[in-house]
C-alpha cells in the first residue's frame, strides 16, 4: 500500500539513513524507538510537511515524494491532536470535509460518532470536555475524511493506561471495520505491542529490526532492541555444537541447550554469540520437583524487590547475576526471601541469540556479567 525505499535525510548532526519499510493495506505499523531516533521526522517526510535528500516513498505505485501534503490523501495527528478552540467539536470533525469538499457519508460519520462515544459532546466546544473526550474526537476528526494512511504521532501517551488501552482497543476495532492503514510512532513498550500489527525499531536513524509484535519482542536480533524492551539478562557465549533441532552453548553457567528455529539457521559451531531470556521466561524449580531438567541451574538469591503485582529477583549463580521476574501469587506460594538456594530452569525454547559483528564487540564485553 506504502513503501519507503531507501529515504536519506540530514539535519545538523542527525541522519536518517537508507529507511526502508512497507505497509500493508489495513495493517497497523508501528515505529518504535527513543526519543531523537527520527521517529516523527519519517511522519513528517511521509505526509510531505518535509522533503527527502533522497529514496522513494511509493503509494499505490506512485512516488508522492514531489506531491505536496494536501495531494497525499494522508492524515497527519500529531501528539497534541490539537482542536480549533473557536470551532465546536462537530464542527472540529467536520472541518476536513468542508476544506476538502469532501461529501459526508452520513452511515460513517455517524458509527464514528456512536463508536467514539462523542454525540454528548458534539455541541461543546474544546475547553469545556476531558482529555479522553479530546482523543476521540480528534481520531474521529482525523477519520472522517477516510485517508488512504492515517499517522499517528504518540497518540495516547498523555493518557491514563486504562483509558489508554480503551482508546487504542477501540481503534484497532475500527481499523479492522474500515480496513483502514495506520502508521504510529511510539517509544511506549507496552502500547507498540498493545497496537501494532508490525513493528521496526528505530535507533539513531536507522531501522534495526522489523518484525510481528511478538517476535521482536521475543526474539530480539541485536543488543539495541533487546535492551530497550528492558532485558536485562544478556550474556556472551559459544556454540560448542550445532545441529537441526538444537544449540549447545558454552556460558558462564555452564553448558546450555537452545531450541534451534529459522533464525538460527546459519549459526555455526565455535562462532562467538551473545544470548538471553525475559525474565519472566525463567521457571524457578519447586524443591519437590526431582526430574532432570535441561539447563537446571543452582543459584543463592541476593535481590528481592517488589514490582506492582510482580517481584524480581536477582539469583547470584557464581560470579553472574540472573534477574526473574514472578506473579506476586506465585512470590507468596514459594516464601522467597534474601540468602535462599534455588534452581531455576532456563527454557531452551525461550532463549533467544543475537549474532556478535565484529563492530559490535565492546557493547557486548559491558554485557557479560547481564
Amino acid at each position: 500500500m506504502i513503501e519507503l525505499n531507501k529515504i536519506t535525510l540530514k539535519r545538523g548532526d542527525f541522519v536518517l539513513n537508507q529507511i526502508s519499510f512497507n505497509i500493508k493495506k489495513g495493517e497497523i505499523y508501528l515505529l518504535l524507538g527513543d526519543s531523537g531516533s527520527g521517529k516523527t521526522t519519517i511522519l513528517e517526510l511521509i505526509s510531505g510537511f518535509i522533503k527527502p535528500d533522497s529514496g522513494k516513498i511509493i503509494m499505490n505505485d506512485n512516488d508522492i515524494v514531489r506531491l505536496s501534503p494536501d495531494k497525499r490523501n494522508i492524515t497527519y495527528l500529531p501528539q497534541n491532536m490539537s482542536l480549533f478552540p473557536h470551532l465546536s467539536i462537530v464542527n472540529n470533525i467536520l472541518y476536513g470535509i468542508k476544506m476538502q469538499g469532501i461529501s459526508l457519508d452520513r452511515h460513517y460519520y455517524d458509527m464514528l460518532i456512536s463508536r467514539l462515544e462523542i454525540a454528548d459532546i458534539l455541541e461543546d466546544y474544546p475547553e469545556h470536555i476531558s482529555g479522553g473526550q479530546t482523543q476521540r474526537a480528534a481520531l474521529a476528526r482525523a477519520m472522517i475524511v477516510k485517508p488512504k494512511l492515517l499517522l499517528l504521532d504518540e497518540p495516547f501517551s498523555a493518557l491514563h493506561p486504562s483509558l489508554r488501552y480503551e482508546l487504542e482497543d477501540l481503534l484497532k476495532s475500527i481499523a479492522q471495520e474500515f480496513n483502514l492503514t495506520i502508521l504510529a510512532v511510539s517509544h511506549d513498550i507496552d502500547e507498540a505491542l498493545h497496537l501494532s500489527d508490525v513493528i521496526s525499531f528505530l535507533h539513531n536513524g536507522e531501522i534495526i529490526q522489523t518484525a510481528k509484535r511478538n517476535e521482536i519482542y521475543f526474539r530480539p536480533r541485536t543488543a539495541e532492541v533487546a535492551k530497550f524492551f528492558g532485558i536485562k539478562n544478556l550474556f556472551d557465549g559459544k556454540i560448542t555444537n550445532a545441529d537441526e533441532d538444537r544449540l549447545k552453548i558454552e556460558t558462564v553457567f555452564g553448558s546450555i541447550n537452545v531450541r534451534r528455529t529459522y533464525r538460527e539457521k546459519g549459526i555455526q559451531t565455535e562462532e562467538n554469540i551473545v544470548w538471553g531470556i525475559h525474565s519472566d521466561e525463567v521457571r524457578i524449580i519447586r524443591k519437590e520437583h526431582k526430574e532432570v531438567r535441561l539447563n537446571r541451574i543452582s543459584g543463592t538469591i541476593s535481590r528481592v524487590f517488589p514490582r506492582g503485582q510482580h517481584w524480581n529477583i536477582s539469583l547470584l549463580c557464581g560470579a553472574a547475576m540472573l534477574n526473574i521476574t514472578i506473579p506476586d501469587f506465585i512470590y507468596k506460594r514459594l516464601h522467597i526471601s534474601k540468602k535462599d538456594k534455588i534452581n531455576i530452569e532456563l527454557p531452551e525454547e525461550r532463549i533467544f541469540i543475537i549474532m556478535r559483528p565484529p563492530a559490535n564487540k565492546q557493547i557486548y564485553r559491558k554485557l557479560k556479567l547481564g
